[in-house]
């Protein structure tokens, strides 16, 4: 097997569409988090470089790990990069899903070990860290490689039923919520760029987001129809709204949804409400409301009993970067006089 650096974009998004892989794996996407992401590591911005890895058995691509680097006095390497409201990437396997499970378990420990090893000998960081797709649950080649595995948890709705039957599996708090909303004269449409600019700057002021604005309308200008926003309003006076990405029979909360009361109202719930319906009505099979593990957010999300979808974050850190660490906290840590 060999790891190759590809620089044809066409090639990588045909061996990214055999892998069921996400469309934050696709090119353009790739081009502008590595155009975007920036990380500050030691008060010092550092831009990311990207990697974009397709293993070859002979001839044949059999996977692809798209990595970021970023280098200053020390040098990390991450899958997603930072700062790009990105909650997973990693590696994907072609035609995963039609593999038997023994080839599955034997080519995602191929891939990954490949993978390590060229990150290891040709870009020698500090410090890894990996967040996989969701369902690509099996972390083992990952720890038997020396990478510490935290479980990550996302939420996915199924659209293969009625909406009525959707409705009812809602929490009857949020059934409330979206009822009283609507009862309130709060409508839901369709947003256009401007409806992203409300958004984001909402986002900001409430610290939120941590992505340029400069960001959001480059995704949405270049992935076209595949992001959609939702906004909430009333009277004409915008309140709140999401950001959806569209992509492979599923639709995907991207960012959005500012915490917002209106007159003991919340908007959001009747935007989501509205959303998922859009995404039955247009045929897609799935709607996932990304950062299930985020404590402040899980009272609401959890009310639309989605399945809880794991995925997972490695990590590995080198000897040297463990020494680096610990000699900084020597020179850091409170030092205490004994005394009898």
């Amino acid at each position: 097997m060999k790891v190759d650096i590809v620089k044809d974009g066409d090639l990588w998004d045909k061996i990214v569409e055999r892998s069921n892989g996400t469309i934050f794996h696709r090119w353009e996407w790739l081009k502008l988090m590595e155009r975007y992401s920036i990380k500050k590591i030691f008060r010092k911005n550092c831009k990311a470089k990207l990697y974009p890895l397709v293993i070859f058995d002979d001839e044949t691509p059999i996977g692809l790990f798209p990595v970021f680097l970023y280098k200053s006095m020390v040098k990390f390497v991450f899958s997603p990069p930072g700062r790009v409201e990105n909650l997973y990437l990693g590696p994907l396997i072609v035609e995963y899903d039609k593999l038997k499970q023994n080839k599955k378990e034997s080519r995602l420990f191929s891939v990954v070990k490949e993978v390590d090893s060229f990150i290891q000998s040709e870009l020698d960081p500090n410090f890894v860290m990996f967040s996989t797709i969701p369902n690509l649950i099996d972390s083992r080649p990952f720890k038997w490689l020396g990478y510490d595995v935290e479980p990550r948890y996302t939420y996915i709705l199924k659209l293969n039923r009625d909406m009525e039957e959707i409705w009812r599996g809602f929490h009857k708090n949020l059934r409330r919520g979206i009822e009283k909303a609507r009862r309130s004269g709060i409508i839901v449409r369709e947003g256009s760029k401007d409806d992203l600019n409300y958004i984001y700057d909402l986002l900001i002021k409430r610290n939120r987001i941590h992505t340029s604005k400069e960001f959001v309308l480059e995704v949405f200008k270049k992935f076209q129809p595949n992001v959609k926003v939702f906004i909430a309003e009333k009277n004409g006076e915008k309140l709140s709204g999401i950001v959806n990405i569209c992509y492979n029979k599923k639709v995907s909360f991207w960012i959005g949804s500012p915490k917002f009361s209106y007159r003991g109202i919340n908007p959001n719930e009747l935007v989501f409400y509205e959303s998922i319906k859009w995404a039955k009505e247009n045929g897609f099979k799935y709607y996932e409301i990304m950062g299930a593990d985020d404590l402040s957010l899980f009272e609401f999300k959890r009310k639309f009993n989605g399945d809880l979808v794991t995925f997972f974050t490695a990590r590995k850190y080198s000897p040297r970067f463990v020494k680096i660490v610990e000699a900084i906290y020597r020179t850091i840590k409170p030092r205490y006089e004994y005394r009898s």
